[in-house]
């Protein structure tokens, strides 16, 4: 598929056209987010290990975007955990922060 902006888009799943858009355009849909989602894995596991130029471009806009959205997310949520809560018991970070991304680490839930 190729978006608005002549981006190239590849789907991991072949999907089948048939007379029927209901159908394939419900696999279309499926099989976007099924990409997408392996994508976004693929790209935070592999997002400390070459330059962010680089990484940039072996992603999708979405994907990419999203993926900084959530490491620079992740990685403030840190940064203030530390200096916030230095004083407080370790199960205050758990309280909070259950569901912490780590730079080469996907999340189990993704």
């Amino acid at each position: 598929m190729v978006s608005f902006n002549k981006e190239l888009f590849l789907f991991d799943h072949h999907i089948q056209i048939t007379r029927q858009p209901e159908q394939w355009l419900n696999h279309v849909e499926a099989s976007m987010k099924l990409t997408i989602k392996q994508q976004m894995k693929n790209s935070i596991e592999r997002f400390g290990f070459q330059p962010i130029e680089e990484w940039c471009l072996d992603y999708p806009q979405q994907v990419a975007i999203s993926s900084l959205h959530l490491i620079l997310t992740q990685e403030i949520n840190d940064q203030l955990m530390g200096i916030c809560y230095e004083d407080e018991p370790d199960d205050m970070e758990n309280a909070f922060f259950e569901d912490k991304i780590t730079i080469g680490q996907v999340p189990p839930d993704m």
